[in-house]
């Protein structure tokens, strides 16, 4: 194994984690909306920007990695 795929394994790794962990906070802050209706706004809030941080993070990471193995 090459140092460039240690690299990339190792890139994926760290994003794909980071991601997994984005996602995670944003499907679980719809968890129990009954309780919670009064803090709505802000649990969108909440979930809107971890989603988009999680999207964002995919795609520069893509980026990164297209611009590594040319």
């Amino acid at each position: 194994m090459g140092s460039t795929a240690v690299l990339v394994a190792l890139v994926v790794m760290i994003a794909g984690g980071y991601i997994g962990w984005r996602a995670r906070h944003a499907y679980g802050v719809n968890a129990d909306i009954k309780t919670y209706k009064a803090r709505l706004p802000s649990f969108r809030k909440a979930r809107n920007r971890s989603a988009l941080t999680s999207v964002l993070v995919a795609v520069i990471t893509l980026f990164l990695l297209r611009a590594l193995l040319k």
